[in-house]
């Protein structure tokens, strides 16, 4: 994993880095910088108390502790990108969230099963 660039970025102003967004968006998506009002960029690993923004498992903490960390607390989930393998991005979250109600489907269908 490449800090570095993420690093770079943080040491940049916020202006600087909607600059970054926007010249990054138009090579996916040309006119996309006329589409844009303002911007508003935060390097979180500069914010006080934060210092990130997300998770950085390594493959051991993953085998170990993410299965843990996935089991529910009764009828109590952890859910969000920190709990998956995409730790820091919305599609983390989302899959977290589909652990979780897969999991409440299976619950709920042995339950009724039993019943």
């Amino acid at each position: 994993m490449d800090d570095e660039r993420g690093l770079r970025l943080a040491r940049m102003s916020p202006a600087e880095r909607v600059e970054v967004a926007l010249v990054q968006g138009e090579k996916v998506h040309p006119g996309y910088r006329q589409h844009v009002e303002r911007g508003l960029s935060v390097a979180w690993s500069r914010m006080n108390h934060v210092l990130g923004c997300s998770t950085l498992w390594t493959e051991e903490a993953l085998r170990n502790h993410l299965p843990t960390l996935q089991e529910p607390a009764g009828r109590h989930y952890l859910v969000g990108d920190q709990v998956t393998h995409h730790a820091g991005w919305q599609e983390g979250a989302i899959q977290s969230a589909y652990h979780a109600l897969r999991d409440i489907d299976r619950r709920e269908r042995e339950a009724a099963a039993a019943a």
